[in-house]
């Protein structure tokens, strides 16, 4: 008995980043509104002094920074999850066939 392996194409390849759009469309606006806060205390802060002064504008500094350290984590992550999903997508897509056949012969008379 022979084989022939051959894989068939359920669906062409496609493409799937466009759906981290709105993610990224998401973690732009925190971001933005998180510099935005920033420099809103900051010049509310400015025409203030003294050690609580201080201590609130480090802090707004050092909340300000882990924010951007995860929003940065989280573009990041999304990027690669999208990538791994789209990738298994595209591994689906095909199937992988075995065609099992005896050859006989033809006989002439």
């Amino acid at each position: 008995m022979e084989s022939y392996k051959m894989d068939i194409d359920l669906h062409p390849h496609v493409n799937l980043h466009y759906k981290t759009n709105s993610f990224a469309t998401s973690i732009a606006r925190l971001r933005e509104l998180s510099q935005e806060f920033s420099s809103f205390m900051e010049n509310e802060m400015k025409h203030s002094n003294g050690k609580l002064v201080d201590k609130i504008n480090e802090e707004i500094k050092r909340k300000l920074d882990a924010q951007h350290r995860f929003i940065d984590e989280c573009d990041i992550d999304f990027s690669n999850m999208a990538s791994q999903y789209m990738d298994h997508i595209n591994d689906i897509r095909t199937q992988s066939v075995t065609i099992y056949y005896e050859l006989k012969k033809i006989e002439t008379k």
